[in-house]
């Protein structure tokens, strides 16, 4: 049996990485550096994919997530 608090903390980890995505969307287009364009990138998919592994462990315990708050997302 899993531990409410695994759940709570994986809701956490995957409101906070769709919130670094998304902030990584947002000021993709404005670096002109292409080392620092890679980078983003990079991390971008780094994110997409822990995204994607904690999807399926919320999946496995019938759980959607959470959304990022839209303070803390406005504010980053």
């Amino acid at each position: 049996m899993i531990e409410s608090d695994t759940i709570k903390l994986l809701r956490e980890c995957h409101a906070g990485i769709k919130m670094g995505v998304a902030a990584i969307d947002d000021v993709v287009d404005c670096v002109h550096d292409e080392t620092l364009r890679k980078c983003l990138t990079h991390c971008k998919d780094e994110h997409n994919k822990l995204k994607e592994e904690i999807q399926i462990l919320l999946d496995k315990y019938h759980d959607d997530g959470k959304e990022s708050n839209p303070i803390a997302k406005s504010m980053s």
